[in-house]
């Protein structure tokens, strides 16, 4: 018999990413859901819309739906779009009432969460593939020292990202 590899027996490490949006922009919020994620995650892409109106026109202007959708059926139709073109990903788009702002929409992002780290990122980011880079091996070693919060920045490919990390449990 063979000894499970090292990879078959370490836990996957469950990891949510958080992107609260308000201008909606699709191309954006398209290419952070694409993100490929390592095997040693498991991660579901939140997306909080803080701006309820601006969703329920994209719906109707670029998701084809009819005049008369509501926020929470453009909310499952704007899910449903990111998720076809993100098959790999867990996609999850959920919808203030009102617009709330940044801070009330990350605070959704982490009341929707039942990961053990939250990853917050900017909706108006070009995303590179942050999970296969340093980055991602200096998120594998943080989580062995289990920090509760770790901020830090990380230039690449002449674009500066803030990542904030929260342990949960």
């Amino acid at each position: 018999l063979q000894e499970p590899s090292e990879q078959e027996i370490i836990p996957k490490i469950l990891l949510d990413v958080v992107i609260p949006t308000y201008r909606l922009e699709l191309r954006y919020l398209h290419r952070i859901c694409e993100l490929k994620v390592p095997e040693t995650l498991r991660t579901t892409f939140i997306v909080i819309v803080d701006n309820p109106d601006w969703l329920i026109q994209k719906a109707i202007n670029e998701l084809k739906a009819p005049d008369n959708v509501t926020g929470d059926q453009a909310a499952s139709l704007l899910q449903a779009f990111l998720s076809a073109h993100s098959p790999a990903n867990n996609i999850r788009v959920r919808c203030n009432a009102t617009n709330l702002g940044a801070s009330a929409s990350r605070n959704r992002g982490i009341e929707e969460s039942a990961a053990d780290y939250i990853l917050f990122l900017d909706d108006d980011v070009t995303p590179m593939q942050i999970f296969s880079t340093p980055i991602s091996k200096r998120f594998q070693q943080r989580t062995k020292r289990l920090l509760p919060l770790w901020v830090w920045f990380a230039f690449l490919e002449a674009q500066i990202y803030l990542f904030i990390m929260l342990q949960c449990s």
